[in-house]
C-alpha cells in the first residue's frame, strides 16, 4: 500500500483551544512533522496563561503506525509539560483499534 502524504494544519488559537488537523499517514517517515507542529503550537504558552486544550483532529488521518503512536505519546508528554490537555478528536477506526490493542487508549482518549 502506498503511503499517503501527511498534511498538518494548525488553526489559530480559539480561546484556550489549539487545534492541529491531521490528514494522511502518521508514520515513520512523516510523524515527526506532527510532533514539531505540536511543539510549535505550545511554544508560546507560558505558565501564566490558562491551561490550553491541544486538540489533534484525526478526521482525515488515513493511517497511524507504531512510530506514529509513539509520537502521539510524545505529544501527550509535551502537552502535560505545558499544563495542556491533549484531545484526539475524530479518531479513525484504525487508530482506535491501535490504541486499544496497545493498551494506551485511556492515555489518549
Amino acid at each position: 500500500m502506498r503511503q499517503q502524504p501527511l498534511s498538518v494544519t494548525t488553526a489559530p488559537v480559539d480561546g484556550d483551544t489549539i487545534t492541529i488537523a491531521v490528514a494522511g499517514d502518521v508514520a515513520y517517515d512523516t510523524a515527526d512533522e506532527l510532533r514539531r507542529a505540536a511543539e510549535n503550537a505550545l511554544r508560546d504558552h507560558t505558565a501564566e496563561d490558562p491551561a490550553p486544550r491541544l486538540v489533534v483532529d484525526c478526521a482525515d488521518m488515513t493511517l497511524c503506525d507504531s512510530y506514529g503512536l509513539s509520537v502521539l505519546l510524545m505529544i501527550r508528554e509535551l502537552a502535560l509539560g505545558h499544563r495542556a490537555t491533549l484531545v484526539l478528536d475524530n479518531p479513525p477506526a484504525q487508530l482506535t483499534r491501535l490504541l486499544r490493542r496497545t493498551g494506551v487508549h485511556a492515555l489518549l482518549a
